[in-house]
């Protein structure tokens, strides 16, 4: 009980932490995990205490047992030639084809047990240094190995992993140590946010162990990331088979719905992860997103009540506040709430969604300074090529607006290319060429059904086509067709937030 008191207090203030995290937004969160690493740096000092305290018991221990046992042994079967070993035994005999030689002594075993010791305590810079000492003793330990590579991974040395990765790869005979090389692989690629090489590393896992739950969850977020929501979809669905409780997947699940523009199913599993987690601030809040897209005003607005004090710390809250704001036609009222949303977080999504409600309410110099500052921050976007291509067309400058939205009929994303011909069709429409104008919008339905927005004009089309008369004389302020912003910018990237 030396120690009780100190550690209670400890986990105290994790448990304190982990509750803050839950409805942190990206800069809390950066604090909370700060002072995260505080705790961790200051109690190193009692794990690396521990740990030798561990070894000279486990020494002490191993040295007069097995001299008692080999005393025993020689008074009673003098016949017998073998010795018991000094290292105590690797208890994974399918592996030991892997583990080589270097466990077999005292010093080996004991550096890839202080390396497994700072490995579960996280310690990776530790850890390294003790892997490293086996591999120098014996290259084609290749468990050792893999261990020092998920470290250096850990700590962002990347360039040495894949030359570790290699040899185990080349090394290896286990199946299950194959399949982690690629498991490995994939989060290194993941980490540096290359989601198309990690996806197939992933399926590599996937091909040698297709129940990996781990696995497939990770192939959904990569294919989320490259936009085929149609894997991310189902590799969720894959999770959910073997996990109904899995809050992670059922979101992802939902997200990937909402992204293919399936707003009542996505709206389903969103509950369903609200049932698992319901004081989950951030789910709350895309829950809202989606209702606000099914316009079930009222009811977004009864689940942002929910969550209305943690909710007030987060960017993303206003930013619903805004969208309802928005579909109500009080462009005044979403813009206040856009502005907070910029200042809590300044991310794709509230600049956009800024630079709307200025074009809602008609101030199309700000509303382009909004997109311009967005493509300049992030790089160019659906959202904001298309406000400034509506607001290039309300100048008169139309061949500035056709080359703006020729960028998106150009992208690799089927809904991104139907979204700029139906912004094509826009333009034509507003001026008049009805003909035209009905090209593009059926081309852009032929692309993708579910655009709402070329629904809208197409049907304005026709209507004009009847009458034979103008009808759109301005850009239209109307919010029902401006596109969708995701669920989360930071963390559940929609179609309309990935760059073009």
């Amino acid at each position: 009980m030396l120690f009780h008191k100190s550690f209670e207090r400890l986990l105290r203030a994790v448990d304190r932490i982990a509750k803050q995290l839950a409805t942190a937004d990206t800069q809390q969160r950066q604090y909370l995990l700060q002072e995260l690493e505080e705790l961790r740096t200051l109690c190193n000092p009692f794990f690396e205490m521990w740990i030798k305290f561990e070894d000279q018991i486990e020494a002490l221990h191993d040295q007069y047992t097995n001299d008692s046992t080999f005393e025993d042994q020689e008074q009673t079967t003098h016949s017998e030639n073998t010795v018991t070993p000094s290292a105590p035994h690797i208890s994974a005999p399918t592996y030991m084809t892997e583990f080589s030689t270097a466990l077999l002594s005292d010093q080996g075993y004991h550096f890839f047990r202080k390396g497994l010791g700072y490995f579960d305590l996280l310690m990776f810079h530790e850890s390294i240094d003790e892997f490293k000492k086996i591999v120098d003793m014996d290259p084609d330990m290749v468990v050792a190995r893999l261990y020092l590579a998920i470290s250096l991974i850990a700590t962002g040395a990347y360039e040495e992993v894949n030359t570790h990765l290699d040899i185990v790869q080349q090394t290896a005979t286990d199946h299950v140590l194959r399949a982690a090389v690629h498991d490995t692989r994939a989060q290194m690629y993941m980490r540096q946010n290359n989601p198309r090489s990690a996806i197939k590393e992933l399926n590599a896992v996937l091909s040698i162990n297709s129940t990996y739950s781990d696995a497939v969850f990770n192939r959904a977020v990569c294919a989320y990331l490259l936009g085929d929501y149609s894997l991310a979809q189902n590799s969720a669905a894959q999770v959910l088979s073997l996990d109904k409780q899995d809050i992670d997947a059922w979101r992802l699940y939902g997200a990937a719905l909402y992204a293919k523009g399936d707003f009542s199913t996505a709206c389903k599993a969103y509950q369903k992860t609200r049932d698992l987690a319901p004081k989950h601030v951030q789910v709350a809040i895309e829950m809202a997103t989606i209702l606000v897209s099914l316009r079930r005003l009222n009811e977004a607005e009864a689940v942002l009540r929910e969550v209305t004090i943690q909710g007030r710390k987060m960017s993303a809250y206003y930013g619903v506040l805004g969208e309802i704001a928005l579909h109500r036609g009080n462009a005044k009222e979403a813009i206040i709430f856009f502005k907070k949303q910029a200042t809590l977080t300044r991310t794709k999504a509230s600049l956009q969604r800024l630079g709307w409600a200025l074009y809602a309410d008609k101030r199309f110099d700000e509303a382009a300074q909004c997109f311009e500052h967005h493509i300049h921050t992030f790089g160019q976007s659906l959202q904001a090529v298309i406000g400034l291509a509506r607001i290039a067309s309300h100048r008169g400058k139309l061949m500035t607006a056709r080359a703006l939205l020729q960028k998106l009929v150009r992208d690799e994303r089927y809904k991104v290319r139907a979204q700029g011909l139906s912004e094509i069709g826009r333009m034509y429409l507003e001026q008049g060429d009805i003909d035209r104008a009905k090209r593009y919008l059926h081309s852009s339905l032929a692309l993708d059904r579910t655009q709402e927005s070329a629904l809208v004009f197409l049907g304005v089309a026709m209507r004009q086509h009847a009458l034979e008369t103008p009808i759109l004389s301005e850009p239209t302020a109307s919010t029902e067709i401006v596109p969708a912003s995701g669920i989360d910018s930071t963390s559940l990237l929609s179609d309309t937030e990935t760059t073009t």
